[in-house]
């Protein structure tokens, strides 16, 4: 049954070398599927647990989802009514969309220019698609989980917060996996990973969160005027740390391995060069049991890449002894390929 699949990838793969539009046209509407889905998942997430119309307070996203939050707090201080139904949606819901529309705009421009033009392409269409989501989901489909008679459940803020932050962690991941982003802080924080290897996309994301969080539960205060501002920002570092966590778990190309090759073929470098975009490091070496010279092989890879390296010398040389280890930090020269 491997093989059988084996042979069906490979015949996929040369079909599809052979025919570049074809494949051009797949990677987009994969990408198109990729950011529909990223974008329901947020799209949900924010109506069922951010701030759902049945609840009493919100947590406070980031980035531009954050800040649009902000703005639809200042409409609601100076007297519109969030509440308000305006077809399949509500009148909160429909400012904070469209904020989030514009608060994007800049980011986008940004993104087409230092990051990638099909990065900043289906990013506009993660953010425009979720405009769509979160006006046309049901409330109804949003709001079981705070009544007993239906779901038999009623959360509270830090099961929100945790749901919220897996929603946010997923729909994040979704995009930047399929090679853009949903928008806001993702594009901040991949042009700054893109620029530093080193630094982590989910820590990068959190970072920048807390302005907002200080901004928003500010405001909330001389809204509410009382200390529920508090619990309101206590609650949104949860949905960070989540979406942080989550995030960091599902998008590996910031991690990086160090492999450690003994082997008697010298070929094995001149592979490993031919099939990653990095160089290596070659130490001469004699086995201890053996007394047979031996060659040390360091290279540096993605962790993404590294199972793809193993196999690629194992089929060179069998025997061949390799250790992969987790490099902390790196500096110096590392490729990573850029986004387009």
């Amino acid at each position: 049954m491997k093989t059988f699949l084996k042979k069906i990838k490979k015949k996929l793969s040369d079909y599809f070398y052979d025919h570049i539009k074809l494949r051009i046209f797949l990677e987009y509407v994969f990408m198109f599927m990729a950011a529909s889905l990223s974008s329901l998942v947020y799209a949900y997430g924010y109506k069922s647990f951010v701030d759902p119309s049945s609840a009493d307070g919100n947590i406070v996203t980031g980035g531009a989802s954050g800040i649009a939050q902000i703005i639809t707090l200042i409409f609601e201080i100076c007297g519109v009514d969030g509440n308000q139904a305006i077809g399949p949606t509500n009148m909160g819901y429909l400012i904070q969309s469209i904020f989030y529309i514009i608060t994007n705009i800049p980011i986008a421009i940004i993104a087409f220019k230092s990051v990638g033009k099909k990065f900043a392409f289906f990013t506009v269409v993660n953010v425009l698609l979720y405009f769509v989501f979160v006006n046309l989901i049901p409330e109804q489909a949003c709001n079981i989980y705070y009544s007993n008679e239906i779901a038999g459940i009623d959360l509270g803020f830090f099961e929100r917060a945790l749901f919220a932050g897996i929603c946010s962690g997923l729909s994040s991941s979704i995009a930047i996996l399929s090679g853009h982003s949903n928008g806001g802080v993702d594009v901040v924080s991949v042009f700054i990973t893109v620029k530093n290897p080193n630094k982590s996309i989910g820590k990068v994301s959190m970072l920048i969160n807390f302005c907002i969080i200080f901004v928003y539960t500010l405001l909330t205060r001389i809204d509410a005027g009382n200390w529920a501002f508090v619990t309101c920002a206590l609650y949104s570092l949860v949905y960070f740390f989540v979406t942080s966590v989550v995030v960091d778990a599902l998008v590996t190309k910031n991690r990086k391995n160090q492999l450690q090759i003994i082997t008697s073929n010298i070929e094995v470098a001149d592979v490993l060069i031919a099939n990653f975009p990095h160089s290596a490091t070659i130490v001469k070496g004699i086995g201890a049991f053996t007394k047979m010279e031996k060659s040390i092989i360091y290279i540096v890879l993605s962790s993404y890449e590294t199972k793809r390296a193993i196999k690629v010398v194992q089929a060179v040389d069998p025997q061949a002894f390799i250790t992969v280890t987790k490099v902390q930090s790196l500096v110096g020269r590392f490729y990573m390929k850029p986004n387009e």
